[in-house]
């Protein structure tokens, strides 16, 4: 290990050996974006920084300057900064046990505090503004689709194979974080517009075993992903776009459905009840109506025989 003398080379190797224990896509693909950040952005470390010169306070300056500056300017949010200080204190954990880094940085340290968000699901208006700008493209149509009928993630509709999809038992099977399958159902209307992108895909490519592919027959990648999105964004005009909110959209109508939020944490692929709350109170108006209908003194007044507590005085 004693020939790794630059941040850069750390970071290279750390990915290397990542990938060689069978990280999962997802993992991987964070983990690149976030030490690409720490090494090569503005404010980074630079790729020549020394391994004997990374101290834990230029570590923190670091993070500050990712809270202010991060996502264009406009300033991280709250998920996104957890995830980063997540990424890099593992990193840096790996980099102390093996001895390249004489002290365990960012170990006892939380992560800077950033705004906490709540996004707003997508309108009715909003919905058929977006598929009425996708309707030449079959394959975005039935991208969109997947992403607001299953709630899946940008990586986990890229990643999506031809037989994930069984028709028999209207069902798709995603691969998501942490290594793990999951199964979610579709309804009618999405095996419909599945079925019309099949017909498209089998002129394009049809040896292809990857449900969404580019026109050489590549498969999509996440970033593909969001600059597809880019396009629907300008031409629906619809500003706070992006894959994630597909995700609260969906969550939104699930629960707004009475869905339940242990059948709910299952579908979008949650090891816990945490995500879960926050799309809970996410849910609005539709939510409190529910709450409502589950009023226990509503539903019990005869047996309790409150009518007579409710009397005029």
């Amino acid at each position: 290990m004693d020939e790794l003398n630059t941040i850069g080379e750390i970071r290279n190797f750390y990915l290397l050996q990542g990938k060689a224990s069978g990280w999962g896509h997802n993992t991987s693909e964070t983990a690149k974006r976030v030490l690409k950040f720490l090494v090569d952005s503005d404010y980074g470390l630079g790729d020549e920084f020394r391994c004997d010169d990374i101290k834990e306070e230029r570590l923190l300056h670091y993070l500050i300057d990712r809270r202010e500056l991060g996502r264009g300017g406009k300033g991280m949010r709250f998920s996104t900064m957890n995830t980063e200080f997540l990424v890099l204190r593992r990193f840096f954990k790996w980099a102390h046990q093996s001895e390249i880094v004489p002290n365990p940085l960012l170990q006892t340290m939380t992560p800077p505090r950033a705004d906490y968000q709540l996004f707003e699901p997508l309108t009715d208006d909003e919905i058929k503004r977006i598929f009425s700008s996708t309707l030449r493209s079959p394959q975005l149509t039935a991208i969109i689709a997947l992403a607001l009928e299953c709630g899946l993630r940008r990586t986990e509709l890229a990643i999506l194979k031809l037989e994930d999809v069984n028709f028999d038992n209207q069902t798709v099977r995603v691969f998501g974080k942490r290594r793990k399958w999951r199964m979610v159902p579709f309804g009618n209307t999405f095996q419909q517009l599945v079925e019309r992108h099949l017909v498209w895909r089998e002129l394009i490519h049809p040896l292809s075993d990857t449900l969404f592919i580019n026109e050489d027959g590549t498969a999509f990648t996440g970033a593909k992903l969001q600059a597809r999105l880019a396009t629907v964004r300008k031409n629906t005009r619809i500003k706070r776009l992006h894959w994630h909110l597909f995700r609260v959209t969906y969550a939104n109508r699930f629960l707004a459905q009475g869905g339940d939020s242990f059948l709910l944490r299952e579908n979008m692929g949650h090891t816990s009840f945490k995500a879960v709350a926050t799309y809970i109170r996410m849910a609005g108006v539709s939510n409190y109506e529910l709450s409502r209908k589950a009023s226990l003194l509503d539903a019990g007044s005869s047996a309790f025989s409150l009518h007579k507590l409710i009397r005029p005085i």
